[in-house]
Parts: structure tokens; C-alpha cells; sequence
């Protein structure tokens, strides 16, 4: 709970449009009807599904992020909210990371 706080808090904001929280999990079943969660992370969200940015990210975890999307390269669609909204790679850069990937 201490590394979510600040999220879950959020939800409590006095705002007129009120965030959402979107959970991306990796999950697996030790058996019939029991999962395990190895691991999760919780994004705040607009009520349209766009990430908002966390006022919660220390420098480092800004840094980290900054460096995991170069490292992607031409692969990685990224969108600065603050910034216009940039065109969408090409079909075929997907299709060619989705084969990759499976």
C-alpha cells in the first residue's frame, strides 16, 4: 500500500473529472481458481484511458522511464501529453514487433 498511496489517493482528489487508476499485472495460476501476482504496477488515468502525468515520480523513476523509451528505439509509440500529439508508427513496425514478441 505505501507505493500506491500516493495514486490511490488521487482518487480521493476535489476535482471535477476524476482520475481512474489502470492496473497492469502479471499474474499466474498456482492452481485451479488461485492466481499469483508477481508482479504489478498502478497508472493514474483519464476518463478517456490517457495517462496523466504522476506529480508522484521522483526524478529517478523520470529518468528510468526517459531512458527505457530510447532504448526501445523506433519501435516504441510514446506520447508526452504535455506535448502535440505524435504520428503513429507505421502498420508494419507493429506487425514486425508483434511477430517478434510471440
Amino acid at each position: 500500500m505505501r507505493r500506491f498511496g500516493p495514486t490511490l489517493q488521487a482518487l480521493d482528489a476535489d476535482l471535477e473529472h476524476k482520475p481512474r487508476v489502470l492496473m497492469a499485472a502479471s499474474i499466474h495460476a498456482k492452481r485451479e481458481h488461485v492466481y499469483q501476482i508477481h508482479s504489478l504496477t498502478l497508472m493514474l488515468v483519464s476518463q478517456q484511458w490517457l495517462p496523466l502525468a504522476s506529480p508522484f515520480m521522483s526524478e529517478k523513476e523520470r529518468g528510468a522511464k526517459d531512458r527505457a523509451i530510447q532504448a526501445a528505439g523506433d519501435v516504441t509509440w510514446f506520447w508526452r501529453t504535455e506535448r502535440a500529439l505524435p504520428p503513429l508508427p507505421p502498420a508494419n513496425v507493429l506487425s514486425q514487433d508483434r511477430q517478434v514478441a510471440h
